[in-house]
């Protein structure tokens, strides 16, 4: 059932943030020149809402994410999970919490070819501390809820475009993690593709009550989402209304 606006801002008013950014800043220093990407961003997702971050290329929306999910630091400025500070902790307290609460897709699906697909969705669940035989369960649940169930002893290098995909969206699950950032994850794939991607990843996400947060250039993607952001000048402006955002699977964050 498609809820209103108003409906989608009154969830996110009622709803404590899963996921929060308060006045990022972000600036990279080039010799004597310094680059402010990032000049006090404000988000703010709960559980089951959707945010989609749109704009120009080279505009600072990946290095949002990888403020986000705590794989590089803001100059100024605080990440939030579950309403506790995550931006300020040490480099191996936040690896521990973002195993157990961030999924990672990327554009890029980053598997290594000499692992098998369960290898490579494996990974996390050794990383988060379970045993061999208990990731190797759940990795092949994870791939068989993507639809590669009869993949698991395939390589990379064996697979399409289109299934190296699912399986990188079946490694960020593979923790049952509450947050899911998606980077571009449709931008190497065809429109048929991309669209049946998409689809899976939002049934993995937003149906399962996970917060999910996708930078994208497909006006078709972005209006899928609860809240459509426009990253520009370092800022993010709610275009939701612009977009016409669909507002079909669950409410975005506020920026």
């Amino acid at each position: 059932m498609k809820k209103s606006a108003a409906k989608d801002s009154e969830m996110t008013t009622n709803t404590q943030a899963v996921i929060e950014a308060r006045d990022l800043h972000k600036s990279f220093h080039d010799g004597t020149r310094e680059l402010r990407v990032l000049a006090g961003v404000d988000l703010k997702v709960g559980a089951g809402e959707s945010a989609a971050i749109v704009g120009a290329s080279g505009v600072g929306k990946s290095t949002l994410l990888h403020l986000l999910a705590g794989l590089d630091r803001p100059t100024s400025g605080t990440v939030l999970l579950n309403g506790e500070p995550y931006s300020s902790l040490n480099e191996t307290e936040t690896a521990r919490i973002r195993a157990m609460t961030i999924g990672i897709v990327y554009q890029f699906h980053h598997l290594l070819p000499e692992f098998t697909a369960e290898e490579n969705v494996l990974m996390p669940g050794l990383v988060a501390g379970l045993s061999p035989r208990a990731a190797r369960k759940r990795a092949a649940e994870r791939l068989a809820e993507v639809g590669l169930g009869d993949r698991l002893r395939h390589r990379p290098a064996k697979l399409s475009g289109g299934e190296r995909q699912r399986v990188a969206l079946a490694r960020a699950l593979m923790n049952d993690p509450s947050v899911v950032l998606a980077d571009e994850p449709t931008g190497n794939l065809d429109a048929d593709t991309a669209r049946e991607t998409i689809e899976l990843l939002w049934q993995s996400t937003l149906a399962k009550g996970k917060s999910l947060i996708i930078v994208t250039h497909e006006p078709f993607i972005a209006r899928r989402a609860g809240r459509i952001h426009r990253l520009e000048k370092g800022k993010l402006q709610d275009r939701t209304k612009e977009y016409g955002a669909a507002a079909d699977s669950g409410a975005g964050g506020r920026g």
